[in-house]
């Protein structure tokens, strides 16, 4: 999805993958040969799919240690007005196993019924909103959970709409989910907007970053967040016992991840498996030297004891290896 409807589907049974039912917003035959061939799209309406709002882009699930679910995603808060003016944001949400609904972690922004979006019966009226300022983009939230479930947050701002760069990178964590604080423990209003941000030090709001990023928390409640600074190369920053810390990504890797013992873990574009630990510095764990793979992406098994990452080849095909990391 890209600026579209929800296209959503849900198991009809936990654990099995034979039967699913559709939970999202129907798209005419009209709409979508408007999209394909003219670039267009016309959802004015604020929701009618299971999950809210319209015009989703960057939809990521996320699961704590308790194995709740979580979902973030760009959207358009005024989905009514010229592309320019949509106020794209960003949202969070946690699903409430009960009710079989998501549960938002908002503020909420005020809109203008018919002007701003088209009113639908079944919908609400006002948008909710985690991070958003009319002319700009929230872009790419990322969650990560410590051993406390504490969640963790990190996005970054486009102004205007359309382009690959971003800037102004924010960090946030709250232990209930309602209280939000940087990583100096000030409290953070929502919705967070781009001039909360940069937060992340040394970043200054002048650097244009990548929109290839990867953000993980060590069980100890340490944030890592790697990005792509143009021209710089790749940077990981942390914050730790009031320290803030900086460094050159080794290997130009891009992913991090960690586990429950500590470590924190990159990969690289070659599928080069980097660890680093409490104790040492990083080293190699694990390598492919294949030239051509490039934007890998991992999964953890439930004990965190194996990660599985999927490649890229040049040639757009693609493959799955799996490491053993205990």
């Amino acid at each position: 999805m890209h600026n579209l409807p929800w296209q959503y589907k849900v198991s009809d049974k936990p654990h099995d993958i034979e039967s699913f039912s559709f939970r999202w917003q129907e798209m005419s035959m009209t709409d979508f040969n408007k999209y394909y061939f003219e670039n267009k799209i016309w959802f004015p309406s604020l929701w009618t799919a299971d999950i809210p709002w319209n015009q989703i882009s960057y939809p990521a699930f996320y699961k704590d240690n308790d194995w709740e679910i979580y979902i973030t995603y760009r959207f358009a808060a005024q989905p009514k007005r010229a592309f320019s003016e949509r106020m794209m944001s960003s949202w969070i949400a946690k699903y409430d196993t009960n009710s079989k609904s998501w549960k938002a972690i908002w503020a909420p922004h005020p809109v203008k019924k018919w002007y701003d979006y088209d009113q639908k019966s079944w919908a609400p009226s006002e948008p909710t909103v985690f991070a958003g300022k009319q002319w700009w983009t929230s872009y790419f939230p990322q969650l990560s959970f410590d051993k406390y479930d504490n969640m963790h947050f990190v996005g970054v701002w486009r102004s205007g709409i359309a382009w690959a760069i971003t800037a102004r990178p924010c960090y946030l964590f709250s232990r209930d989910q309602s209280v939000f604080r940087t990583a100096s423990w000030k409290i953070q209003n929502l919705p967070l907007e781009p001039e909360d941000c940069s937060n992340i030090s040394p970043v200054p709001n002048t650097q244009s970053l990548s929109s290839i990023s990867s953000f993980t928390v060590q069980s100890d409640g340490t944030p890592h967040y790697s990005v792509l600074l143009n021209g710089k190369g790749t940077y990981i920053y942390s914050f730790q016992n009031g320290a803030r810390k900086s460094e050159l990504f080794p290997g130009k890797a891009v992913e991090l991840f960690a586990d429950d013992d500590n470590n924190i873990y990159g990969i690289t574009n070659w599928v080069q498996i980097l660890k680093k630990s409490p104790w040492w510095s990083w080293k190699t764990i694990s390598q492919w030297w294949e030239s051509c793979w490039y934007y890998n992406r991992y999964s953890l098994n439930e004990d965190k004891s194996i990660v599985y990452i999927h490649t890229h080849w040049c040639t757009t095909t693609s493959s799955v290896h799996a490491v053993r990391l205990k």
